[in-house]
């Protein structure tokens, strides 16, 4: 499943931006998009609280303070952005490195306009999708596939035949053993406990006289016997 973030304050050209989206990936057979709306800043700032994965986003930046755009990019470092400008903007305002768009829809535009740009959008962002699959964790659900950052991952839980991957607010479960895991996983993943594989890059604090490792999150998880002299080396380094 991908998920697409469309900030415009015309819900008719919000709306027709969604239905091409879906449109294209229909036609090209590629995943179901979730989509998430907002017309506000407010709305934005609302999403973003609650909102840990972002793949897709369209903004209207003519209506809406280009720091919008500068804000989603911060937050979502590999997310596709597509700008909605006019001629009333300089492009000095919005070709800036703090927002990297990769896609440009100038008002007033024709349907066969937006499903050019659309294609060439998603286009783009499967290709580097396919290009980088090692740098990301796929679930598969009822509801489509989904891929997630291995860097937005906390940590790995295998627990009643499942594996956990646990973000900061999010939890995604799927069907693997962290045997599998370990063979796909980065290196910056370690095995902790026979439950447990964590991102080093991730951990707030290691408590070796408890034998914990405090977690981005807060949440702590277990080092068992067999493991702790490796933690305990990896933790110094």
């Amino acid at each position: 499943m991908v998920s697409m973030l469309i900030m415009d304050t015309d819900k008719a050209e919000s709306d027709l931006i969604r239905e091409t989206v879906s449109a294209t990936t229909v036609r090209t057979g590629k995943d179901d998009v979730s989509y998430l709306l907002c017309e506000s800043e407010k709305e934005l700032d609302d999403i973003l609280k609650v909102q840990e994965l972002l793949d897709l986003s369209a903004v209207d930046i003519v209506n809406n303070d280009i720091q919008c755009a500068v804000t989603l990019r911060s937050k979502f470092e590999s997310a596709k952005i597509l700008l909605i400008a006019d001629a009333s903007i300089s492009p000095m305002k919005y070709l800036r490195p703090d927002i990297l768009a990769s896609s440009l829809l100038l008002r007033p535009f024709k349907e066969k306009d937006l499903d050019t740009v659309i294609q060439d959008f998603l286009g783009s962002y499967y290709e580097e999708v396919e290009k980088d699959s090692e740098s990301l964790f796929t679930v598969e659900s009822r509801s489509g596939v989904l891929n997630i950052p291995y860097d937005k991952i906390i940590y790995f839980e295998a627990n009643s035949k499942k594996l956990y991957a646990r973000l900061v607010d999010e939890e995604y479960a799927c069907y693997m053993t962290l045997d599998e895991l370990s063979q796909q996983a980065p290196d910056y993943f370690e095995r902790c406990h026979r439950s447990f594989i964590f991102n080093t890059r991730k951990v707030r604090e290691y408590i070796s006289a408890e034998n914990i490792l405090v977690m981005e999150n807060g949440i702590e998880i277990p080092i068992s016997r067999s493991y702790q002299a490796a933690i305990r080396k990896k933790m110094r380094k």
